[in-house]
């Protein structure tokens, strides 16, 4: 089973223009790897966190249109993905999210994130 996304789409509209992903799942050179082998997209450039204080930490190119990789300070458990201006874009964000849907996140990495759910809901359940 690959990546679960969480798609974001305005009120009304069909297909979405954004998604989000759990962050603990994949990490930003991982993000890199996925973006670079998905077909439209171009010019991939981490951010590196030291070297700004902005939450962008990715950003690309698809299909002509600039893309972020944001992790929100408001919720620092999820990426969001998807175009910085959503209403100029008309590109199909679906072909990048499928890309993450079928990424699948080392079995360490796994097996840490989930250890540190029970954790959190072992904790939880004894307040």
């Amino acid at each position: 089973m690959g990546m679960r996304t969480y798609p974001i789409q305005e009120a009304g509209d069909v297909k979405p223009f954004a998604f989000e992903i759990e962050h603990a799942y994949v990490g930003t050179a991982a993000l890199v790897r996925i973006l670079e082998q998905v077909p439209g997209v171009t010019h991939v450039d981490r951010k590196s966190p030291k070297a700004t204080s902005s939450d962008i930490r990715v950003s690309f190119r698809f299909c002509e249109q600039l893309y972020v990789v944001w992790e929100p300070r408001t919720d620092n458990t999820r990426y969001r993905i998807g175009p910085v201006h959503p209403h100029a874009s008309s590109a199909m964000v679906t072909v990048v999210e499928d890309a993450f849907k079928k990424y699948r996140s080392p079995l360490l990495r796994k097996l840490y994130c989930r250890l540190k759910r029970l954790r959190r809901r072992s904790t939880a359940s004894s307040l």
